[in-house]
């Protein structure tokens, strides 16, 4: 079981580091690894929260006691503050370092998690207004009753955003005038119609995707 924890972590670690270097994604490197599942929730993990692991990591000195590889150290230390525990087998020198400076990693990481804004705080959102049915003037005012702000967006004309959160459940949303659609995804519909009259109709055909979120809006 030690040599399974500790071929885990070189996974992982080696899956961290090709991700960092841009190479490739996530669960693609994760593929040929033992355990992919595994691996792509524990890359993913350390990823989400490697600010606060670098911060406890660099206020215990741990990086000069343990030396060896910057990822397999992210990797182990995670585990040890918030995953399974301290690792059982993940290279003496790294060991002995992690469970020595482990109490002092626990709080520091624990501080600087707290501390670290939401990756989704005042993250912008998309409404889509379907405009067969409503504008984007009165789908604002409808928003803006209940407290929430929404703006024009500046390049798409039927686009609105916010940063709070507006769920599939909401009423705008069961009522068909408001679409939860990403800005990136909104492009393809205005530059296949662009240049076209107002008054233009036609068939259009989406043959990369059921019909979806883009063909609705083309």
């Amino acid at each position: 079981r030690s040599e399974q924890m500790a071929s885990h972590y070189r996974d992982a670690a080696k899956c961290l580091k090709a991700v960092d270097g841009g190479r490739t994604t996530l669960k693609t490197a994760a593929y040929k690894t033992q355990n992919p599942p595994r691996t792509v929730a524990l890359v993913s993990e350390v990823r989400r929260h490697r600010k606060a692991l670098e911060t406890a990591i660099a206020a215990t000195g741990l990086r000069e006691k343990a030396g060896g590889d910057a990822q397999l150290l992210l990797v182990a230390v995670y585990d040890a503050v918030a995953g399974r525990g301290a690792p059982k087998r993940c290279g003496g020198k790294l060991l002995r370092a992690i469970r020595e400076a482990l109490p002092a990693l626990k709080s520091t990481f624990e501080a600087a998690r707290t501390e670290s804004p939401s990756r989704t705080e005042n993250k912008p959102r998309y409404l889509r207004c379907n405009l067969l049915t409503t504008t984007r003037k009165e789908v604002r005012e409808k928003l803006a009753a209940e407290g929430v702000a929404a703006e024009d967006d500046v390049h798409v004309d039927d686009l609105l955003v916010t940063t709070a959160k507006v769920h599939g459940g909401h009423a705008l949303v069961k009522a068909g005038e408001v679409i939860l659609q990403d800005k990136s995804s909104c492009f393809p519909a205005h530059a296949l119609l662009d240049g076209l009259p107002p008054d233009w109709r036609g068939d259009v055909v989406d043959a990369c995707a059921a019909p979806g979120n883009k063909s609705t809006h083309a």
